[in-house]
């Protein structure tokens, strides 16, 4: 499954998508509740769909009538702070029309609150734009300087960055947490009781193409201890590793001394005291240097 599909397959979850809402705009605390949450018309999923935005939720608790967007991008796109204003723009033209029938908008008409996250999956650090000043130069050729309000922010999750969000969930928590562990490749020193949801590890895997975690997922069919299962995998490669490293080195030893003092492989292998229960993979390996 492509990463874009297995990510927008996570976050379709209403709880995990609200978490990194709640994290974001609100420290945690659980503002945005899921029964307020609806997936938006068919109308509007198809307008923005050919924007390539990953999830869109309509909120609606009360007065506060709300349209929250999530976009995943796993490659750094210097036009995305226009993209993010582009897919805003569109969707309160929509709110609009609906708004105003017969192309008249009537007085007092009411939008809601467009609010999108990019959540950045890459590897590589972040040196795009943040803020549409980034991308503006004045009249002398220099960075403009635009006062708060009148500028244009990304809202950007950074999945390569150690940075701590008060999640609430424990799926994205892992989710978040396992990605980053394996850009920065301290996975096998993480807590090998962790257990992680096997959803998360999924989403992981798709972003990351970690060829151990796909080891692991072949391999447990549940939540699984990540960190336990890579230290694991760790040291059986090392151990095969050395085994590889000592079979070149006794084949190296067997074949000087048969050529040295012209002896058989049995002569040269009772010369290195090589255990017999082992002699007969050497011989193989023997009999298939000596047909090459």
């Amino acid at each position: 499954m492509k990463p874009d599909i297995q990510l927008k397959k996570f976050f379709e979850h209403d709880d995990r998508f609200l978490s990194l809402f709640n994290a974001y705009f609100y420290h945690g605390e659980s503002v945005l509740k899921e029964e307020y949450l609806s997936s938006d018309d068919s109308e509007v999923v198809k307008l923005v769909a050919s924007n390539h935005i990953d999830v869109i939720r309509r909120y609606k608790e009360n007065e506060y009538f709300a349209l929250f967007v999530l976009e995943n991008q796993s490659k750094v796109d210097y036009g995305m702070v226009v993209r993010i204003m582009k897919y805003q723009v569109l969707l309160y033209e929509r709110e609009l029309r609906k708004a105003s029938p017969n192309n008249y908008t009537p007085k007092g008409t009411k939008l809601p609150m467009v609010r999108a996250i990019v959540l950045y999956t890459g590897e590589k650090e972040w040196d795009g734009p943040r803020k549409l000043s980034d991308m503006i130069l004045d009249e002398n050729g220099q960075k403009i300087k635009l006062d708060p309000a009148e500028d244009f922010f990304l809202n950007l999750i950074e999945l390569n960055k150690d940075v701590s969000y008060n999640l609430n969930n424990q799926c994205v928590q892992d989710f978040m947490d396992l990605v980053h562990q394996l850009y920065d490749t301290t996975i096998h020193l993480g807590d090998t009781d962790r257990v992680y949801q096997r959803d998360a590890v999924l989403a992981a895997y798709s972003i990351t193409k970690d060829e151990q975690l796909k080891l692991i997922l072949e391999q447990e069919e549940r939540d699984v201890k990540v960190c336990e299962a890579m230290r694991e995998l760790f040291e059986d490669s090392t151990n095969k590793g050395i085994a590889l490293v000592e079979t070149k080195a006794f084949m190296a030893s067997i074949n000087s001394i048969m050529i040295k003092f012209n002896l058989n492989a049995d002569q040269a292998m009772d010369a290195l005291s090589i255990d017999e229960k082992d002699r007969d993979f050497y011989r193989e390996k023997l009999a298939s240097l000596s047909k090459n």
